[in-house]
């Protein structure tokens, strides 16, 4: 069976680690499904040597700029020398196509939850435009997977009545060597991996670590993709002994693993990736109180806590953790869960699953 993925970019981001995870394991199940990938920007080209050894083909579209008439033409040629039985679109710029092959099978992973994250990267104005764009095009499409509950609701409260869930998955790596940088921290050690940005309301994360002397270390792992001048400012506001900034990494394991918890303070998420690689790794999880973090807590005996979201509510439950340290530090609880619901396999056998309906 054929399916096409088209994604934007291959820059390294939690809907390019889903694709890869999806991929790997296809082909570790010796490929029951013959992907091909069409990638929309021909930037962070670096990242493509992985996925051209997982895929039948894959398509890199010239040229920085997401859509022209050129690469819509190359596009439906593409697809039509393909003729998949199943194209699947990842995110709002691939999404863009949809219109221009909207006679076949579409298939849409929905990552967000339309103008709830738009507003935050574009202003409310394009991100009402976006989403407004994103609801017209969804009435092409066969199937749209929410990532999350969370999602799922939001589209079948749009109208939509062919959505289903399918969390995302990843596979951890059996042998991890912690990188030197997370050695001889004063503890507890404090992670967050991500963007930094309004939507990931790290200036309230990084502005309660600064004020306070007695909360560890918290290492951020991540960047401003939108602007190298905004990552700058605040790395150079908030760099300090108990911060430590190291950038975009490629590979993030090295890092958690010499980590005692991960925090996010986000506002919107489709479903949170990093915070699900963290419970990979048995990572307690401190989050702030949304729908989205909510659905990682499968039982009490999880080691995930929720602050009110605001600089009271994260300085409080900081607080309680760091006095409890190491006592209230455990290895094992969300490692548990995170193996019955979060694993790479797990995800692909649904997906292979939907994708077999259009068989």
């Amino acid at each position: 069976m054929k399916v096409t993925i088209v994604v934007p970019s291959l820059r390294k981001t939690g809907v390019t680690e889903v694709i890869k995870q999806l991929l790997i394991r296809n082909h570790e199940e010796k490929n029951p499904i013959d992907f091909s990938l069409i990638v929309l920007r021909d930037d962070f080209k670096a990242n493509s040597t992985i996925f051209r050894s997982l895929v039948s083909e894959i398509h890199i579209l010239t040229g920085h700029n997401l859509i022209t008439f050129d690469k819509i033409s190359e596009f439906k040629k593409i697809i039509l020398k393909i003729s998949p039985q199943v194209i699947h679109f990842h995110g709002f710029n691939a999404e863009l196509y949809i219109p221009f092959v909207k006679k076949n099978n579409i298939i849409v992973t929905a990552h967000n939850m339309g103008i709830g994250d738009f507003k935050y990267s574009y202003g409310y104005f394009i991100g009402l435009i976006m989403s407004i764009i994103q609801k017209q095009n969804y009435k092409y499409v066969n199937k749209i997977v929410g990532v999350s509950k969370a999602v799922t609701n939001y589209y079948k409260k749009l109208g939509f009545k062919n959505v289903k869930t399918i969390e995302n998955g990843v596979e951890i790596p059996k042998r991890i060597i912690v990188n030197k940088k997370m050695l001889n921290l004063k503890k507890p050690v404090g992670i967050y991996v991500g963007n930094i940005d309004a939507r990931k309301n790290t200036s309230m994360l990084l502005d309660v670590f600064s004020k306070e002397k007695d909360f560890g270390t918290l290492v951020v792992v991540g960047d401003n993709p939108k602007s190298v001048k905004k990552f700058n400012l605040i790395k150079n506001k908030y760099k300090r002994r108990n911060i430590i900034f190291v950038g975009r990494v490629s590979n993030v394991y090295p890092f958690l693993c010499g980590a005692n918890y991960f925090i996010s303070a986000s506002k919107n998420e489709g479903l949170p990736m990093a915070a699900i690689e963290a419970m990979g790794v048995g990572l307690d999880l401190i989050l702030s109180d949304i729908p989205q973090h909510r659905e990682l807590k499968q039982n009490e005996n999880n080691r995930i806590y929720f602050f009110k979201n605001d600089e009271n509510g994260l300085r409080e439950l900081l607080v309680k953790y760091v006095e409890k340290f190491p006592c209230s530090y455990g290895k094992l609880k969300n490692k548990e869960s995170f193996l019955k619901r979060f694993t790479a396999s797990v995800m692909f056998e649904k997906y292979l699953k939907l994708y077999y309906q259009f068989n």
